[in-house]
C-alpha cells in the first residue's frame, strides 16, 4: 500500500509539473464538473477516428486568482512508432495553443525522440487554429502546418493528431 501511494504521489507531481509547463500563468489547477463529465462520457473509446487512436485522459482548468489562465488537456495516442505517446496541451482561454509537454514519449532514439525537442514542440506554440496539418516536405510557411521530424513521420503525425484531439475537445466543450 505504501508503494502504491508513493507511485500515485509521483504521478501527480509529474502531471502537475506538466500542467505548469504548458500553462505557466496558472497558480492552481482545478477540475470542472462539466468537462469531467464530457471526458467520462467518452469512456475508454477512441476520441474520433479522424484523429487516429487518441484518447482523452483529463482536462484541468488553470486558475490565476479568480480568473481562468488556460486549460490543460491530457491526450494519449496509441499511434506512436514505439507505442503510446501521452502529452499535455496547454490552451489559452481563447483556444490558442500555449505549449505542449510530454508525460510519456518512448520513441526511437535519434529519430522519434526528437519530437520531444523544442524545435518540434515549439511549432505548436502561439498558434490559434481549428486543426494542425502535418507537413512532410519541410519548411512550411503556414502557421498551422507542423513540419515533421525527418525520419519520424509516424511519431510526428501521432502527435499532431493528439493535439488536434485537444483542439476539437476545446471547440466542442469549452469554447
Amino acid at each position: 500500500m505504501l508503494t502504491k501511494d508513493k507511485i500515485a504521489q509521483q504521478e501527480l507531481a509529474a502531471a502537475t509539473a506538466s500542467y505548469k509547463e504548458v500553462c505557466p500563468d496558472a497558480s492552481t489547477f482545478i477540475s470542472d464538473e462539466k468537462l469531467d463529465a464530457a471526458v467520462e462520457k467518452l469512456g475508454d473509446d477512441v476520441y474520433d477516428e479522424a484523429y487516429g487512436r487518441t484518447f482523452l485522459n483529463k482536462v484541468m482548468v488553470g486558475m490565476s486568482d479568480d480568473s481562468i489562465a488556460g486549460y490543460v488537456i491530457s491526450v494519449t495516442t496509441k499511434d506512436g512508432y514505439e507505442g503510446n505517446i501521452t502529452l499535455s496541451v496547454g490552451l489559452l482561454p481563447d483556444g490558442t495553443v500555449n505549449a505542449i509537454s510530454f508525460t510519456e514519449l518512448n520513441e526511437t532514439a535519434g529519430m522519434g525522440m526528437l519530437c520531444g525537442e523544442s524545435a518540434f514542440r515549439d511549432q505548436f506554440c502561439g498558434v490559434k487554429t481549428d486543426a494542425f496539418l502535418l507537413n512532410k516536405s519541410g519548411e512550411s510557411t503556414q502557421a498551422n502546418a507542423i513540419d515533421t521530424v525527418s525520419g519520424a513521420s509516424t511519431s510526428s503525425g501521432a502527435i499532431v493528431n493528439a493535439v488536434n484531439t485537444a483542439l476539437d475537445f476545446y471547440a466542442t466543450n469549452i469554447e
